[in-house]
């Protein structure tokens, strides 16, 4: 019991980022060879860019929002898809000039609530289940969960997946949580985690791919039963997925397991290979031929790095490490969600106090932090837009500190 208890706590938290020298840990594979691998040794570049604070030359649209949204990506030039705070149920277009909110979506199952939402384009994605307390035996619902899609602009509708079983053909456990999780689109390609069972009983996790122009679903990639490992993390540039696999059970730490290595899987070819091996990688994120990862450093809870490893050339090269200006700018580092596009990379600190954004093309830092604030950090999607959140150490009325929410499009 006391390892389901760990394990639950595994799971729910994937629910909840110039000198030279040698190191090891980048490993490529084919798919026949992925339990027969030899590391090998890359070069480790420390890279060291300036910062500067974001001016009105770093951003083509400003505009201050409803601070009761959450952002869930770029629909157009003029409209987002966000999430309400205080609704569960609906997924709305926010219009940037008129500041009106249109319901676009809601759940399958009007009994249901979303759990995650993400957008590209046209599309909106969501995974909705049954509403779930934390620490009580309602942990263990599932059974009615769906995986959907819907087209803003033609308003088809799609079921994705859903959920297999009921409360009558299984008995489960009430520490396991069986509703997928992860969920992300880029282009027509929508990934995500799900967990299931084996015929034995064992319950396993899947990286489930879904193309919205083919209808067709995939299972990517399986794992064994989540006592020897889990997989976690699955992102997607709508060319190539990652994913990570959580290997070796221990009973310490904040991940619960001894390893988490990065996988590469292309779509077009079905080629799939070990980005990492032996390394714990918290969650990474793909465009075209480079990776960011965020790398735990082996026994250390809040010393993170952020590394960059370029398809093209087999290099890894750390971004952000305990050495240089940003990770001191954080005080800590311990990354949440990490995002990279064709000319940002963002980063979720862990208590969401994220304040820079890397320009890939100037390779300069930007600083959103101008002023002395209570609290701040950005919601991103795979756009080249955020919203930035600041609560000013002010106080309103109501004793509450002064909320401003402020979508940027940059440029």
């Amino acid at each position: 019991m006391k390892f389901k208890k760990l394990l639950a706590l595994v799971l729910l938290m994937s629910t909840l980022f110039i000198s030279c020298k040698k190191d090891t840990g980048i490993n490529n594979l084919d798919n026949e060879k992925k339990d027969n691998i030899e590391s090998k040794e890359v070069e480790h570049e420390l890279l060291d860019y300036p910062i500067r604070n974001m001016t009105e030359d770093d951003y083509v649209k400003k505009v201050v929002i409803d601070e009761n949204l959450s952002y869930r990506g770029k629909i157009n030039e003029s409209e987002i898809a966000v999430t309400r705070r205080d609704d569960r149920k609906n997924i709305y277009s926010y219009n940037l000039e008129t500041k009106e909110a249109k319901k676009v979506c809601k759940v399958i199952d009007d009994k249901n609530y979303l759990y995650e939402v993400s957008n590209h384009g046209e599309w909106v994605v969501w995974i909705e289940d049954e509403d779930k307390a934390v620490g009580n035996e309602n942990l263990s619902q599932g059974f009615n969960w769906f995986v959907a899609a819907k087209n803003i602009k033609d308003g088809r509708v799609i079921i994705i997946d859903k959920a297999k079983y009921t409360k009558d053909e299984f008995e489960l456990k009430a520490d396991e949580i069986y509703n997928p999780i992860r969920i992300s689109i880029a282009n027509d390609i929508v990934v995500y985690r799900s967990t299931d069972k084996r015929e034995d009983g064992a319950v396993i996790t899947k990286i489930m791919s879904y193309n919205l122009s083919e209808n067709k679903l995939k299972e990517v990639e399986g794992s064994e039963e989540v006592e020897n490992e889990l997989l976690n993390h699955p992102k997607t540039d709508g060319d190539k997925i990652i994913w990570t696999k959580l290997r070796t059970f221990v009973d310490y730490g904040r991940n619960f397991y001894k390893y988490s290595d990065l996988y590469l899987y292309d779509i077009k070819t079905e080629e799939k290979r070990v980005v990492t091996k032996d390394m714990f990688v918290n969650s990474g994120a793909i465009k075209d031929n480079t990776i960011v990862i965020s790398i735990q450093k082996p026994g250390e809870e809040l010393e993170d790095d952020l590394l960059i490893y370029d398809l093209d050339v087999d290099k890894l090269s750390k971004l952000i490490y305990k050495d240089n200006e940003i990770y001191k700018g954080y005080g800590y580092f311990a990354t949440g969600e990490v995002q990279i596009t064709d000319k940002y990379i963002f980063i979720s600190i862990g208590g969401h106090s994220s304040r820079y954004i890397f320009d890939r093309k100037n390779k300069v830092y930007i600083d959103m932090v101008d002023e002395e604030l209570a609290a701040y950090g950005y919601e991103f999607n795979n756009s080249n837009s955020i919203v930035f959140n600041k609560i000013f150490r002010e106080e309103d009325k109501d004793g509450n500190g002064i909320k401003v929410d402020t979508y940027y499009e940059l440029k």
